[in-house]
């Protein structure tokens, strides 16, 4: 590991409240390259009017989550998710 360490520098690590957003929000990013998730969380954040909550999220149609990027078995996740953090 000290190799790598001194090739790519210390890893920084980003802590983030457990809320539904940070939820969907690593749901989001998986698989993906950063700057391609960042946009993908970003559309989303917009089309759910702001905030990314269980019910700004169970309001959008599964076509409108497609329109901002997410796989159908992303938003099949993030759309459970929010039907169970709901109920």
């Amino acid at each position: 590991m000290a190799g790598l360490i001194e090739r790519v520098g210390k890893g920084r690590m980003a802590v983030r409240p457990p809320t539904f957003e940070t939820l969907a929000r690593a749901i989001a990013f998986q698989q993906l390259n950063w700057k391609a998730a960042i946009k993908i969380s970003e559309r989303l954040v917009e089309a759910a009017g702001g905030a990314v909550t269980p019910d700004s999220i169970l309001k959008l149609t599964p076509q409108r989550m497609r329109k901002c990027g997410l796989s159908r078995q992303k938003l099949s996740y993030i759309r459970d998710l929010a039907a169970k953090t709901r109920s």
